[in-house]
């Protein structure tokens, strides 16, 4: 009769301590690409967001599951004056909803709270040059969201309906140019 092969008595141990050094290495990778990104696309500290936001992902997200409401986040941007910023635009259905929080900043104890700008212009950019497709938000100083942040961020603002996907998708709108949609976002005075 062939003997039975049992497992190492440390095969748990060892099988554990492989995932978590899968894990850490994945972590590395994420770090250098983030690293990588950031040498492309410069932080931007003039008040404009300017994001390339690839098409494939959130295609990708509608057909393959639950989508409303997943967010895909951009980096984070700051006004001159040192406001810091991140954008999101958010899977809604038959819309794109496109949206900015502020967020807690190393120089916030010595800017201007709440919020001091008046406007915050959300734009797709059209590859042919012509007008954007765009909405300006009013800020209102008064609201919660504009002043200044603590426990991380404020609440978003911004449109839950951006953009319909018909609108997005439909060639004589030009707003997509090789699977890419260019987004501007700028806070005005």
């Amino acid at each position: 009769m062939p003997k039975s092969k049992s497992l190492p008595r440390n095969f748990n141990a060892r099988v554990k301590c492989m995932v978590q050094e899968i894990m850490r290495k994945n972590e590395e990778i994420v770090a250098l690409e983030d690293t990588v990104y950031d040498l492309m696309w410069p932080i931007s500290r003039d008040g404009i967001l300017r994001w390339q936001v690839k098409l494939g992902p959130l295609l990708q997200a509608i057909f393959t599951g639950p989508s409303c409401g997943r967010v895909f986040p951009s980096r984070d941007f700051y006004t001159l004056e040192g406001h810091r910023m991140a954008a999101q635009l958010q899977l809604n259905g038959q819309y794109l909803s496109l949206y900015v929080k502020l967020k807690e900043g190393l120089h916030d104890a010595s800017i201007e709270w709440p919020f001091p700008f008046s406007t915050v212009s959300f734009q797709m950019r059209r590859h042919d040059g012509e007008e954007p497709w765009e909405k300006v938000y009013q800020v209102d100083d008064i609201d919660q969201k504009f002043s200044r942040p603590t426990g991380g961020e404020n609440e978003k603002f911004g449109f839950v309906n951006f953009i319909s996907w018909d609108d997005l998708l439909c060639p004589e709108n030009k707003l997509i140019e090789e699977d890419v949609v260019s987004i501007m976002i700028s806070v005005n005075g």
